[in-house]
């Protein structure tokens, strides 16, 4: 980004899905002085999207070595597609010549038809970066959520916790938020269990993991109170609280989706590039069908820009 302009790398996600829909029409609306878009991915993922006319600049990619399918179902032609698109974004964007990356919604299963054994484009995006300490936020407006743990099976989160991680963790929010507000954050920790345990009555897991990692990120100055039960953290989150912390994937994505009506976005804190994406899937049903809303993809590029020009 050279004085206040800068230039958001776009990629289409799964074309199988709504991602290229959904991007093309959130850079049509878009209307932001001083900001370019740049999409990338094979000629064949934008085909009938993006007309000859269009304003943006083109990355143009080689062809999967995959069967094109039809729309509306994972496949190796998909995932290929995706992360082969996000691959040549992130190059440019530690190349320093993107100034951040908006990726369009993947499929898990076409990610892995394609040999990626990746659960997803965030863990992906850490390996391509190098990111040691890295977290995935979920934001509304003034409500944001980072979970501890993301695509486990449920009766794995228990164990995937730790004091260490979890500080972590705590550490990482306080530091980026901390940049993006110009003050440091005040966190609310939820509870893993109901009743945040209920004093160890209903689950040890706050008192002998998530107690302790809060008290040390409060010794290094950290603004965090918790454990506290879910339904306490949401109560007062967003007035009185800049963040909460879940413990897994449903307690923290459910009330941001349910506050952010098909706007929520996901944006991956901790990498040395910028990073977000819709609040949504694929929603293969919807492909091909015009219906799909691109509230959220526009969310993600207006946070990719904010979150650009408070770097800089």
């Amino acid at each position: 980004m050279s004085g206040n302009h800068c230039t958001l790398a776009l990629t289409p996600g799964d074309p199988q899905g709504i991602g290229p829909d959904v991007v093309v029409r959130a850079a049509v609306a878009f209307d932001m002085p001083r900001v370019e878009l740049v999409l990338y991915g094979p000629a064949s993922a934008w085909e009938g999207h993006v007309a000859p006319s269009s304003p943006w600049r083109r990355v143009e990619l080689p062809e999967p070595p995959y069967q094109r399918e039809s729309l509306r179902a994972p496949s190796a032609w998909g995932g290929s597609v995706a992360m082969t698109s996000l691959e040549a974004a992130v190059r440019d964007a530690m190349a320093g010549t993107v100034s951040a990356v908006v990726t369009g919604p993947v499929s898990k299963q076409s990610i892995h038809l394609a040999g990626y054994a990746y659960p997803g484009q965030t863990e992906y995006l850490a390996a391509l970066t190098a990111a040691q300490d890295w977290a995935m936020m979920l934001a509304h407006g003034r409500h944001r959520v980072l979970l501890a743990t993301r695509h486990l099976p449920l009766r794995d989160v228990p164990d995937a916790l730790r004091t260490d991680d979890l500080a972590r963790l705590f550490l990482l929010a306080d530091r980026e938020l901390g940049m993006l507000l110009g003050r440091r954050p005040r966190i609310l920790v939820c509870g893993l269990n109901p009743h945040a345990g209920d004093g160890g009555l209903v689950g040890k897991e706050e008192v002998t993991v998530i107690t302790p990692a809060v008290a040390e990120a409060a010794r290094q100055g950290c603004l965090i109170q918790g454990p506290v039960s879910a339904e306490e953290v949401f109560m007062r989150w967003g007035g009185g609280a800049d963040v909460a912390i879940a413990m897994y994937h449903d307690q923290g994505a459910l009330p941001v989706k349910l506050l952010g009506l098909g706007s929520a976005v996901n944006v991956t804190l901790g990498l040395p590039i910028v990073r977000t994406s819709p609040g949504h899937g694929t929603a293969f049903g919807l492909a091909g069908t015009g219906q799909a809303s691109a509230r959220s993809l526009g969310a993600a590029l207006r946070w990719a820009v904010a979150l650009v020009r408070r770097r800089s």
